[in-house]
């Protein structure tokens, strides 16, 4: 109210010049309007002010933060906070206030900006946090847990610290204390939605979704707005199996944070349901892929659903899917390359290729599993005609997910050479030819067996999942990570030895060593713990004794030839 008064007592400018006693007076009034939210008329105040105090850190610091509300992130509110590191560079507020200004546009900016502020004082929590923040960004796990902790150390109330140390630990798969986090967090401030939400999802990720369904329930009655709490539950209802509320939950996804980037390839609408989608004679439906290559190859089995339906569409890929689609599906010039440049003008009904599961109402047991969907158009072309073993199975090979996915590559992929040294023993037993699939810097793990006569790399001879088809195709067994090879395999009803981490992808419910998805053809081996790769390496070493009906390290242990 005091506030409020001294704002309104202030009387109007008559446009004459003003002493600088009178600018600081003004300087206060504006700080005043800040403070109560009316940032357009601090603007106001401090605007005619720039003669007389351009020499005070101070009014250039309250320009900045006048101008950041008026337009988050402004060029106007970072060319103020660097005016007034120029006056007082002593300042620890000044350095994080710039820091929090250029987070989302230079990250290393940014950093560099919260490093100097701790340097200045290292007992601010706000800025241990919010460089924790961005370091987590970074996928610097363990710099942005320390700082976290450094966080909480000063300041072990805030639940939204405790919320984001969480997050951290997710990321590293530290799964019990990632939980302990999230409830320390809503044990301070049970109303703080986020930590609902991410307990939530550690709890799906940590194959628990039966607990995981209170609680995300919860988040999202605190988080209305929240696309992650949906997004969440959805997750929860799949890994179940309840795909019925799954699937429209799933739809969440399209408004997270990280889909803002993402352009539908139209301006159209989106059908809800099959009787608005376009029949014969309208334009097509285009049919775009927003996820990864092996969810294109899983989910494009729902196109022949849309053809069964009378639905005109066109299904657009990236690069390297282009000839597998046109030529192993039948679609030909119905699957196109995806646009980058989207034309505003274009109203075609549009809908991702992971929506149409929801448009069909897909349940456990209609799940479309005709397979394989996919089938060789040709005969393999010399190159990529893979040799029949003198004896033994073809096997192929991928250890490694894309590089490119970040956190997910580092759970999806495994270390080689946890896989060779049985893989070594099959190969001088005569049981099996190597055949290795992975492509990307992966490849080079390979190096220290390349010498052997029957290991083959394929990877320079591969340009596109069109060229890869051909070669599994001619495989009498594929192993792989969770990656776009498996789902391949998959698709051309090859057998496929699926390698899982602890905290699988939905799609592979719980608790199941089949797919419904690929049933017949893919086995599944999962982690008995997050991060156990050896533990799932034994159960394979099982599943080759029983394969060959053999004890195989007890023979490659007696060897024929000293």
């Amino acid at each position: 109210r005091l506030l409020q008064a001294l704002v309104a007592r202030r009387p109007a400018s008559d446009g004459s010049a003003i002493s600088s006693e009178q600018a600081c007076h003004r300087m206060s009034e504006a700080l005043a309007c800040w403070r109560l939210g009316q940032f357009q008329q601090s603007k106001q105040l401090l605007d005619p002010l720039e003669s007389q105090l351009a020499w005070d850190a101070r009014y250039w610091i309250l320009r900045g933060m006048v101008a950041n509300q008026l337009s988050q992130g402004s060029v106007a509110a970072l060319q103020a906070y660097r005016r007034a590191i120029a006056l007082d560079a002593g300042r620890a507020d000044l350095h994080y206030n710039l820091a929090n200004l250029l987070r989302d546009r230079d990250a290393a900016a940014a950093e560099q900006a919260y490093r100097r502020s701790l340097q200045l004082d290292d007992l601010q929590p706000a800025c241990w946090h919010n460089l924790g923040a961005l370091l987590h960004q970074q996928q610097q796990f363990e710099a942005a847990e320390h700082c976290i902790r450094t966080s909480l150390r000063l300041d072990p109330m805030a639940a939204n610290v405790w919320c984001d140390l969480g997050n951290v630990l997710q990321a590293q798969d530290q799964l019990p204390a990632a939980k302990q986090a999230f409830t320390q967090a809503i044990s301070l401030d049970r109303l703080h939605g986020p930590s609902h939400v991410n307990l939530g999802a550690a709890l799906v990720q940590g194959l628990q979704p039966d607990e995981a369904l209170s609680i995300l329930q919860r988040g999202v009655e605190l988080e209305k707005s929240s696309a992650d709490s949906l997004w969440n539950l959805g997750l929860a209802h799949l890994q179940l199996g309840d795909y019925e509320r799954g699937w429209p939950l799933y739809e969440a996804r399209l408004h997270l944070k990280s889909f803002a980037s993402t352009q539908p390839p139209t301006a159209g609408p989106m059908p809800s349901s099959l009787a608005e989608c376009p029949r014969v004679g309208a334009p097509p439906l285009v049919v775009w892929c927003e996820q990864g290559l092996g969810d294109a190859i899983q989910f494009s089995r729902y196109l022949a659903l849309l053809d069964a339906a009378g639905i005109p569409f066109e299904f657009h890929v990236r690069p390297t899917l282009l000839r597998l689609f046109q030529a192993w599906t039948g679609l030909a010039a119905r699957a196109c390359l995806e646009c980058s440049d989207p034309d505003p003008g274009d109203q075609r009904p549009q809908i991702p290729l992971m929506s149409l599961p929801r448009l069909f109402k897909t349940t456990l047991s209609t799940i479309p599993a005709a397979l394989p969907y996919l089938r060789a158009p040709e005969p393999p072309p010399p190159p990529l005609q893979v040799p029949q073993p003198p004896g033994g199975l073809a096997v192929g090979l991928v250890w490694a997910s894309h590089a490119a996915n970040g956190a997910m590559y580092k759970r999806k992929s495994m270390p080689l050479e946890l896989l060779m040294p049985r893989l070594m023993d099959l190969l001088e037993l005569d049981l099996i030819d190597l055949h290795c699939l992975q492509c990307g810097p992966d490849q080079t793990q390979l190096q220290p067996w390349l010498h052997h006569p029957r290991i083959t790399n394929w990877a320079s001879r591969l340009n596109d999942f069109a060229d890869t088809a051909h070669v599994v195709q001619q495989l009498d067994l594929v192993i792989s990570v969770d990656t776009a090879v498996a789902h391949l395999a998959g698709a051309l009803r090859r057998p496929v030895w699926m390698m899982l981490p602890h905290g699988a992808d939905f799609r592979w419910l719980q608790q199941r060593d089949d797919s419904p998805w690929y049933p017949g053809t893919m086995r599944l081996f999962r982690q008995p713990a997050p991060g156990d790769w050896q533990g799932l390496v034994d159960q394979l070493h099982a599943a080759f004794d029983a394969l060959f009906l053999l004890d195989i390290a007890a023979l490659a242990s007696h060897k024929l030839i000293p």
